[in-house]
């Protein structure tokens, strides 16, 4: 399958990461983020088609985006847990994954934005597309004083 987009690598997403956060963020190989409970960030071309998604966990949206703002640990691990998640929560962890639309792209690959974020359930259309045929790579991210949560990328 040829690819329209990079895949992102453990080394990249690490060094972005990094770079956020500090040294210490921890990153591994997981299983797949559930579409249906996950937050979808929507990667589109020039023409405005979605060429990646990459969906985050509530726990990872809730702690990576709360590390981006300090709010207290606390916080985060219980937005994790309930699933209620602040608008800031959400905007910070949008930088976030404005920032990793870089780890998709490379010189062969066709040039990316971050279009939209669609909460759990939203956009069935869009998910669907992604449930059929594509590369997928998923890992799990410890955010350094705070949890851990998972993102998968479905890539075409």
């Amino acid at each position: 399958m040829s690819l329209k987009c990079a895949e992102p690598s453990e080394k990249s997403i690490q060094e972005m990461l990094d770079s956020l956060y500090g040294e210490g963020v921890v990153l591994s190989d997981s299983n797949p983020v559930d579409v249906e409970s996950g937050f979808v960030y929507n990667y589109v071309d020039d023409e405005d088609n979605s060429v990646a998604v990459m969906v985050a966990d509530p726990s990872l949206v809730a702690n990576a985006g709360s590390a981006m703002m300090m709010v207290p640990a606390g916080a985060a691990a219980e937005a994790a847990e309930t699933g209620e998640l602040s608008s800031m929560m959400l905007d910070c962890y949008y930088e976030v994954a404005n920032i990793l639309s870089r780890a998709i792209m490379d010189d062969g690959s066709v040039h990316l934005r971050l279009e939209k974020m669609y909460t759990p359930g939203e956009n069935a259309d869009l998910i669907e597309r992604y449930s059929g045929e594509c590369k997928q790579v998923s890992y799990n991210v410890q955010v350094p004083e705070y949890g851990d949560g998972n993102m998968t990328f479905f890539l075409t």
